[in-house]
């Protein structure tokens, strides 16, 4: 007889509910790096967009979170899907610190609450609790 295997099944992806997607183009200065998918976004002067940051919170708004992980090459300004609007799993949204990624206050998800998105707290049912 075979033995017994348990496998708990991760979440895919950020969004939750009505997610809606657009094609932005991604600032070249963005330091060459993967970035997560829930990274919290504003848009430069020019109508690009770029890495929200902690500096950012309490003067800019967000306006879009990476929907998947996007490798940025540190040179080149290119188009990337980001999402504008929807409901995304709060666990999962980030601001960048300095080039560290951490979890965003309260007021940044406000603000990115004004913007459409809107971080709600989820409980994993999938996830058995008694293994």
């Amino acid at each position: 007889m075979a033995n017994i295997e348990i496998t708990n099944n991760a979440p895919f992806g950020i969004v939750l509910w009505e997610p809606v997607f657009q094609d932005e183009i991604m600032l070249a200065t963005i330091a060459a790096g993967t970035y997560a998918a829930g990274t919290m976004l504003k848009r430069d002067g020019g109508g690009n967009l770029d890495l929200y940051d902690i500096a950012d919170v309490a003067t800019l708004e967000p306006v879009a979170v990476l929907a998947a992980e996007y490798v940025a090459d540190g040179a080149t300004a290119e188009a990337n899907r980001v999402l504008i609007a929807g409901r995304v799993r709060k666990a999962d949204m980030l601001i960048d610190n300095a080039g560290t990624p951490q979890a965003p206050s309260a007021a940044a998800l406000d603000k990115l609450k004004a913007a459409g998105i809107i971080a709600q707290d989820v409980q994993q049912l999938a996830e058995l609790d008694n293994q």
